[in-house]
């Protein structure tokens, strides 16, 4: 049979053979493997209530994670199917255990009291009591609380209260709701990344709450540091990588683009070298919920927010790529650099069950080896595509490495969707499965069933062995602490607290505008980023551009932006004044540090092209460390040609020049020691003491 692609606004047309078929009882049958024996090792998982087939739960996903259903506890499951209650929730809930490399301990978030009664209505229903983290001892159950509420907001934004629940005086601003620490991370040389809002920010934009960024800690609690200044939307779920790097799921919502944006991230545990893994750009989708395979592949869940309860679709791509070689696929989704991904089985026009075909997508730069493990099912906003006997099934989520290159995860029946698109029942019941030797599934009856009690939602499955039993080493590369002890650079002496920033190059790009007329499907019936009819020239909507279309000769300076934080003053003397102060955008507040021109030919001595046969518009800045900023490009007069998509920052003493380009992950990096910025005898600009600006040629 022929391969058949078609849009998913398409396929809402069907919405009637659908509805028929979920009347004639065509819900999803589980897989049938018993749990008893079905995997050698102990699983730990939360196991929260769940009201029937028609009763709603709550799931913490990027839209609220901090939606968390009371009476979640922390369950230990045997091989032989017996259970233990290891930390009982009461009114409150336990998320995200993980283990220690040696399995002697878990690590938890706990809620103490996560009821509608003790939570603040007026922001998001946040928990009063917040939420902190704790270490427990397997073999002794001894129980050790890590962090304890502290806050810790901006000094010089207000006048604080000395409570962050309610105000010590009529001129004291305070949040009005707990801080929540959650996401442990266990990293080597006994350190633990998190992710707190113990700095009281506010996300940049409101459609996620709180704002979470990356600290680390000493794995009793002690010595907390903020690493993650560059979380100006959110972080979620920091997790250590084999080679050493920590990936996490990142708020990428800046400026005008989509509001619902969630990519993946890696970042060492020092706060530098952040990277992407995989971008968001289909609009409307998030990247979160991620593990590392036995065989080195990321695995990371893809699914439309809030609807869909966090379940979707489990993607799958290379965690490293061979030096010389390009990370990403172009920026051109038809390109033949972006595979074919399946997502589930749809029912043909006709609607008649022996017509069903594959679905399939091409994303914007796609990493490479991008496949989907569960090719059965879909992340899309509508209910789960269909199983080979025609029943729903069912969507994902919650995936963990375990040994054999095997993933536990968490799989439901039925639709997996809020809306009735075309019905929403049976309501999610989350079950722990497992997916054999990390390979793609075109059945979900492939899963092999560890536990599914109706009465319950079984979430975040965890092996409970050592490291090395998943990936044969002990524990993940323990990589270096900058030292910022001098020896970088000669403009960043001992302690600084600045960095160097800089570029090979502004023309090795990929940041062509899509060409695709608003509201057509330009690829085979599969909608194109940013080709919605209500969406402008593509350039001016995503890209921020003032000037259009351009060429590379347009290019002639980089401006800097800083992005200033905003402080949630909740609750005050005043309304919250955020707002005088801002962008276009709804929280971002923009500070110009200088504009620099790139055009080596206007000094004498200097080779105008870099080694790519590009004119050379290499450059290398000193900034502000631990502050957040963004580049553009200029044109002679100033306008904007096009804006870096996403938030950046350096470390004290770091000096960062491997971008390559923009969006070079595309293709082979520029290399910066061979272009005039790169050469000893450049001085870097200095932005720390004054704010140099474009002059009109």
């Amino acid at each position: 049979m022929g391969i058949v692609r078609w849009s998913e606004k398409r396929m809402r047309g069907l919405g009637f053979f659908v509805s028929a078929f979920a009347l004639l009882g065509g819900f999803a049958p589980r897989p049938t493997s018993a749990a008893a024996g079905a995997v050698p090792y102990d699983i730990l998982y939360v196991r929260a209530p769940r009201y029937g087939d028609t009763g709603s739960t709550k799931w913490p996903e990027v839209f609220n994670p901090i939606n968390v259903e009371p009476g979640s506890d922390l369950v230990l499951l045997r091989p032989d199917g017996s259970q233990e209650v290891l930390h009982s929730a009461g009114n409150g809930a336990v998320v995200d255990p993980v283990m220690s490399f040696d399995a002697k301990y878990v690590y938890f978030s706990y809620f103490p009291d996560v009821r509608l009664s003790a939570s603040n209505y007026q922001r998001a229903y946040a928990p009063n009591a917040g939420a902190d983290i704790y270490k427990l001892e397997l073999s002794t159950r001894n129980l050790t609380r890590l962090t304890q509420q502290k806050w810790e907001p901006a000094l010089g934004a207000a006048k604080w209260s000395t409570d962050h629940l309610s105000n010590s005086g009529n001129d004291t601003f305070t949040l009005g709701y707990g801080i929540f620490n959650l996401g442990p991370c266990p990293l080597p040389g006994g350190k633990l990344m998190f992710v707190s809002s113990r700095d009281g920010y506010l996300p940049n934009k409101s459609f996620t709450f709180p704002n979470l960024r990356l600290y680390i800690m000493d794995d009793d609690g002690s010595n907390v540091e903020p690493v993650g200044h560059i979380n100006m939307g959110s972080a979620l779920h920091p997790t250590i990588l084999k080679d050493g790097r920590v990936m996490f799921s990142s708020y990428e919502g800046q400026g005008a683009r989509d509001q619902r944006l969630w990519s993946l991230w890696s970042i060492w545990p020092d706060g530098t070298q952040w990277e992407p893994l995989m971008s968001a750009f289909n609009r409307d989708r998030a990247l979160h919920f991620q593990t590392q395979l036995s065989d080195g592949r990321v695995a990371v869940m893809e699914y439309y927010n809030l609807n869909n309860s966090g379940f979707g679709a489990l993607l799958a791509f290379n965690g490293q790529t061979p030096r010389g070689s390009a990370r990403f696929g172009s920026a051109n989704p038809d390109d033949v650099s972006n595979p074919e991904v399946r997502r589930g089985l749809w029912w043909f026009q006709d609607g008649h069950p022996a017509h069903k075909q594959p679905r399939y997508e091409k994303y914007r730069f796609s990493p490479q080896g991008l496949v989907n493990l569960t090719a059965f099912t879909h992340s899309a906003d509508e209910a789960a595509s269909f199983g080979l006997s025609g029943e729903y099934a069912g969507k994902v989520t919650h995936p963990a490495a375990a040994p054999n290159n095997d993933v536990l995860l968490v799989w439901s029946p039925g639709p997996a969707n809020l809306l009735n698109r075309p019905t929403t029942l049976p309501r999610v019941d989350g079950g722990i499965y497992l997916l054999r030797n990390g390979q793609s599934l075109t059945d979900h009856t492939q899963l092999v069933k560890i536990i599914n009690d109706p009465n319950f939602n079984e979430q975040q499955p965890r092996a409970v062995v050592p490291y090395s039993a998943i990936y044969g080493v002990t524990e993940p590369v323990n990589l270096p602490r900058l030292a910022n002890d001098g020896t970088l650079h000669t403009a960043l002496p001992k302690g600084t607290p600045f960095g160097l920033i800089g570029t090979s190059s502004f023309l090795n790009r990929d940041t062509t505008p899509n060409d695709a007329k608003p509201g057509t499907d330009s690829y085979n019936g599969l909608e194109k980023f940013n080709t919605r009819a209500n969406d402008e020239n593509p350039n001016w909507f995503t890209q921020g551009a003032d000037a259009g279309k351009y060429t590379n000769d347009d290019v002639y300076a980089v401006r800097i932006v800083a992005m200033e934080a905003v402080a949630d003053k909740s609750y005050g003397p005043i309304y919250p004044s955020y707002t005088a102060f801002r962008a276009h955008t709804e929280r971002e507040r923009l500070r110009v540090l200088g504009e620099i021109v790139l055009k080596k030919d206007r000094y004498p001595g200097v080779n105008p092209n870099d080694t790519q046969g590009n004119r050379d518009t290499s450059f290398l800045a000193k900034i502000p460390a631990d502050t957040p900023f963004t580049f553009q490009t200029l044109d002679r007069d100033g306008l904007v040609l096009n804006m870096a998509q996403t938030w950046h920052m350096v470390r004290p003493g770091e000096v960062r020049t491997n971008c390559g380009g923009c969006h070079a992950h595309s293709r082979v990096p520029t290399n910066f020691a061979n272009t005039a910025a790169g050469q000893s005898g450049y001085v870097p600009h200095d932005l720390t003491g004054n704010t140099p600006l474009l002059t009109k040629n």
